[in-house]
């Protein structure tokens, strides 16, 4: 269960919807959906259901962070958009960014990466 002092740490896979996968998926700034295929759309899937369960959180009061890479372009994404508008609606809270490197968590490489 999520209490409403709890938090909700989200990470996608994330293979798709960075710099590196763009020619392959089609994505860019102005469609941030890629083109069709089944590694697109299963990434389009998983980012609009962590869009409901951080919705489920902002009704519930609780805290979420979602961890992405630093190139990734989920803040694009309509689920992500419509997310940070269903917030303004209901709590009108701040959205803050944080940037960080997993390197400082032990990870083998630098990954930047934004919370």
């Amino acid at each position: 269960s999520l209490d409403v002092a709890g938090l909700l740490w989200l990470g996608t896979v994330c293979s798709t919807l960075v710099w590196l996968s763009r020619g392959a998926t089609g994505r860019s700034p102005a469609n941030p959906l890629g083109n069709p295929g089944k590694a697109a759309h299963e990434a389009n899937v998983m980012v609009a259901r962590c869009a409901l369960l951080v919705a489920l959180c902002i009704a519930r009061g609780a805290a979420w962070a979602l961890e992405q890479p630093s190139s990734s372009l989920m803040t694009l994404h309509p689920a992500k958009i419509w997310l940070k508008q269903f917030d303004g609606k209901l709590s009108n809270a701040e959205w803050y960014e944080a940037d960080t490197f997993m390197v400082a968590f032990s990870a083998r490489t630098m990954k930047p990466t934004k919370l």
